[in-house]
């Protein structure tokens, strides 16, 4: 004949374990929920002190080009126009043109040069399809359907602030498909017209309510970006239904 307490005890025991495994188990997930957690601040700090280099990089870009470089091209048009009043004038005359002539084509070089220095890297030697089609294609292998990048429009180059704001743009979007999204497969599509460059990001991942609170996983960052450049940005989604982010520039 069994004991009645033995009985209740091996019960309670038995009870004991079970609580005990599930708080260790939503332990673990609190712990994985937190690194998760830092890991994304991490990111999005570095996002951030990223995009307000660029933003100062971009800045110091456009001034260059606007005053120094602009002024050695005027500069170097005063010196051909003086030349073609001189004739055949006094040779020496000449000779300190030319020295002038080279000291200002010298010195546009190296304002030419500083401005392609504040240029991301996948611009500098490519045109904006070319840098976006190179972050689709890092992304593409880790997708089962794959990513694709359309272009629309003919290609033209636009002003480098204006490119980087558009290739961030790209990218930052992609990095979510990859980080939340879920998705099977992303589009990309860049599209030329007249005063206007459109970007679209489509995929088939578990999407979102954008009604709700603490959603968006980083496209308020893409906003804020967008928007200093005098665009705007849509974002459609439902649960189950992806995410499609539709960028404007003017350009």
């Amino acid at each position: 004949m069994s004991d009645p307490g033995q009985h209740e005890w091996h019960r309670l025991a038995v009870g004991v374990g079970l609580w005990i495994g599930r708080i260790i188990d939503q332990s673990a997930h609190r712990a994985r929920l937190v690194a998760e957690l830092a890991a994304t601040r991490a990111e999005l700090a570095e996002v951030s002190r990223e995009a307000g280099v660029l933003a100062e990089r971009a800045r110091m870009a456009r001034d260059i080009h606007d005053t120094v470089a602009q002024g050695f091209t005027s500069v170097l048009l005063l010196l051909d126009a003086l030349e073609s009043e001189l004739g055949d004038g006094p040779e020496q005359a000449r000779v300190y043109l030319q020295r002038a002539r080279d000291t200002a084509r010298d010195n546009l070089g190296e304002a030419r040069s500083l401005i392609e220095a504040a240029t991301p890297p996948g611009l500098r030697a490519a045109s904006l399809p070319a840098a976006l089609r190179q972050v689709v294609d890092r992304l593409g292998p880790d997708l089962p359907g794959g990513a694709t990048l359309t272009v629309e429009g003919e290609p033209r180059p636009l002003p480098a602030e204006l490119e980087v704001v558009a290739l961030r743009a790209g990218q930052e979007a992609l990095a979510n498909v990859r980080r939340h999204a879920g998705a099977s497969r992303v589009e990309v599509c860049i599209r030329y017209s007249r005063g206007l460059l459109g970007l679209r990001v489509s995929d088939d991942g578990r999407g979102f309510d954008p009604g709700a609170r603490n959603t968006g996983f980083g496209l308020a960052g893409l906003r804020e970006r967008v928007t200093a450049a005098g665009g705007s940005v849509a974002v459609r989604s439902s649960p189950g239904a992806g995410v499609t982010v539709d960028v404007e520039l003017p350009a």
